[in-house]
């Protein structure tokens, strides 16, 4: 499973990463990139100073990025206060509190200094303080009654309630061990006294059925038998969803286990005390209650010091390293595979699935490519190397822990914009398609509808006769006043009597004035064909006060019309879609412009402030952007085997061509391109003249200290 958030480890290895990197730095501005997400601009003063961007995650993570997605518009109301209290502060000091998972950032000093606190368990908080630790304002009120903690504005932070980092003793490992071992015989003696209690309650039971079933009546003993029966169902449910449970439910039955044990005296989360239990030969499955040697209990406590070792050299100044373990993305989607058949998952875990399943998809490319680099999934990042870190497939070692942080959540976070990228396309062409098939249908029916018309009208014209002779006879029978339900007697009776009139009326809407006709049409020829004799008839309705032919003009009419109001709904269907297929157009145009696209965060190069090329000869050829700029490159820039171009116009800036191997004079096409350069950001592309530039070596330079824009001296 992929790791969610950072453990008490974690957050140490970071902490020293950070004290070596952003601690002087002046905070810029603050960003918020959703309700629990914020990004810390810090900057070194001056022009060519370094910029950092720290993110803050309430509850996850923090660390340095080199990639920032989009963020709002408009910041929240908590940043506001955060730019408020902490910008332009100097960052002083990155600090653990205690061995909780709490981060504590400290901006200027003294009564001016102020502690952004980040809290990474639980559903997460940032906290801003003032020097007292009084809280300024915050991103989550919590309050804890039984504990006495009220994390609340205008409250002191609740510092007594931090678990303060002591080295583990020896007698309290051997101590903790020799209880684990005694609780489990005390519950061993209990289950054992309980087993026994109710053996002989089970007897006594016994007993008194058997001297209660003699003298009992037959009601008594059916139902003692249905309730043994029902106890005897019952037990056996409880024996089958035991024996479900596997391994875990006995272990947990038996008693806890030794990394159990050392996760409590140790308090940097499991894997650290799995760690220090494989360190120490032993397995950290192990029940607790076998009794470890005298050696072994030094082996454990000899791990833990010297995880201990390497907390105190962070403290020192040491920097953690990072290590991400992953796995092939083909294996990683055979175990995501197996795990939706027996669960349902978070929609965390859905988007992980969704990631391994693109790269394994992506794999599979690669490799029918040839590339023999498959693409991995990450599943776990550690500060340290652990003994369960031998175990991953594949092990990936940079060279600081900030590093593995933000090459692990980088990597995640890319993969879920992708992958709701492409599900916004989805629904956008799933609309389009909805559009499609729903003005496709309507034409259809349009269509079929004047066809049904058209074959209507088409048998009455055949069978005038015929419907001619059922209308006179229905209206001669309701002519004499027949009561409607007498006449529908009539005519089934006709009917079975073999009249040809009654065989044609199916039934009778008496209250609309119609009645519905059986009629068929057999072509010429078709009399004696025994498929066409056996052809079903079509339903056709007459309207009683109309004559064959009337009617059959009447269906022809809707015929007409129905193919009228096709064209009209075909052309608006036509103009329908066309708008649909724009507005798609420009919402997945939108989504691959607009999207939340990653920003890459990088320290520019010196050179990028001025007017800046690369030559075909890959020579670096700069110039200034105004006089100042063009007085610092021939002061700070203007090296000995460097060649200096310039225009005979105003306001043509100093070009420097810098010589990379002194060795070897300048190539004349390197010269040719800053010429044209320079002679390009001058008035002569404006005013469309003419000219050309003039170079110079280093030595036949000479400045003076009021050097004009667009002159030097020689």
């Amino acid at each position: 499973m992929v790791k969610q958030r950072m453990a008490s480890a974690d957050v140490a290895g970071e902490v020293s990463c950070l004290k070596q990197r952003i601690l002087g730095l002046r905070l810029a501005n603050i960003y918020d990139l959703n309700a629990k997400i914020y990004v810390l601009k810090l900057a070194r003063s001056g022009s060519d100073g370094e910029k950092v961007f720290l993110l803050l995650e309430s509850g996850t993570r923090f660390h340095t990025v080199q990639v920032i997605y989009d963020k709002p518009d408009a910041p929240s109301n908590f940043t506001l206060k955060l730019r408020k209290h902490l910008r332009t502060r100097r960052l002083e000091d990155v600090r653990q509190l205690g061995v909780d998972r709490v981060v504590d950032f400290v901006f200027g000093t003294g009564e001016s200094a102020h502690h952004l606190i980040l809290e990474m368990y639980a559903q997460g908080n940032v906290v801003l303080t003032d020097h007292k630790y009084q809280v300024l304002t915050l991103l989550r009120s919590h309050r804890d009654d039984d504990k006495g903690l009220s994390i609340m504005a205008k409250h002191p932070y609740p510092m007594h309630a931090i678990r303060l980092r002591q080295p583990l003793r020896l007698e309290a490992l051997r101590t903790a061990l020799a209880a684990a071992t005694a609780a489990d015989g005390e519950e061993e003696q209990n289950a054992d006294a309980s087993n026994g209690a109710v053996s002989s309650k089970e007897v006594a039971g016994l007993d008194t059925n058997a001297d209660g079933i003699d003298n009992a009546d037959d009601e008594s003993a059916e139902a003692e038998l249905s309730s043994n029966a029902a106890t005897a169902q019952k037990q056996a449910a409880v024996t089958a969803s035991a024996g479900k449970q596997g391994k875990k439910g006995a272990t947990a039955a038996a008693g806890p286990v030794l990394k159990t044990v050392v996760a409590d005296l140790v308090p940097y989360g499991p894997a650290v005390a799995e760690h220090c239990c494989l360190a120490a030969g032993l397995q950290p499955q192990q029940l607790a209650q076998q009794q470890l040697s005298q050696e072994q209990v030094l082996q454990l406590f000899a791990a833990v010091q010297k995880f201990e070792a390497w907390l105190a050299s962070l403290d020192q100044g040491a920097v953690a390293e990072g290590f991400i373990a992953a796995v092939p993305a083909a294996a990683a989607g055979k175990q995501s595979g197996k795990g939706s058949q027996s669960q349902v998952g978070t929609p965390d875990q859905a988007v992980n699935g969704a990631q391994q399943q693109q790269q394994e998809e992506g794999s599979r490319g690669r490799a029918a490519e040839g590339n023999s680099k498959a693409e991995l999934v990450y599943q776990d990042y550690n500060p340290l190397m652990l003994k369960q870190l031998w175990k991953a497939k594949q092990l990936l070692t940079l060279a600081s822990f900030d590093d593995a942080l933000d090459e692990f959540y980088s990597k995640i976070q890319g993969q879920r914009v992708q992958v709701a990228k492409l599900e916004a396309e989805r629904q956008a062409l799933s609309r389009l398609d909805r559009i499609k098939v729903d003005q496709g249908a309507r034409a259809a029916a349009l269509e079929r509808e004047a066809a049904a018309s058209e074959e209507r009208a088409t048998l009455i014209e055949y069978n005038l006769e015929s419907v001619d002779a059922a209308m006179d006879a229905v209206n001669a029978a309701l002519a004499t006043g027949m009561d409607w339900r007498e006449l529908e007697s009539l005519i089934k009776e006709e009917r079975r009597s073999g009249n040809p009139v009654a065989g044609l009326i199916h039934s009778l809407q008496l209250d609309q004035n119609k009645i519905t006709l059986l009629l068929s049409n057999l072509l010429d020829g078709e009399e004696e064909d025994e498929e066409a004799l056996t052809r079903p008839a079509t339903k056709v309705q007459v309207d009683l006060s109309l004559t064959a032919y009337a009617n059959a003009a009447a269906h022809h009419a809707a015929r007409k019309k129905q193919a009228a109001k096709q064209e009209k709904t075909l052309a608006a269907h036509a103009e329908a879609l066309k708008a649909a297929e724009k507005k798609a157009a420009a919402q997945l145009a939108n989504l691959r412009n607009n999207a939340t696209t990653a920003q890459v965060v990088r320290k520019p190069a010196w050179y990028e402030r001025f007017n800046w090329l690369i030559s075909s000869e890959n020579y670096l050829i700069i110039s200034g952007r105004d006089a100042q700029q063009n007085e610092l490159i021939v002061k700070r820039y203007f090296r000995k085997d460097d060649i200096y171009v310039h225009a005979e116009l105003h306001g043509a800036s100093s070009t420097i061509i810098r010589n990379h191997d002194p060795s070897r004079p300048v190539p004349p096409l390197t010269l040719q391109q800053a010429g044209c350069a320079c002679v390009c950001r001058s008035k002569a592309w404006d005013q469309k003249v003419v000219t050309s530039a003039w170079w110079v070596y280093h030595h036949q330079v000479r400045t003076q200290r009021a050097l004009c824009q667009g002159r030097c001296h020689q």
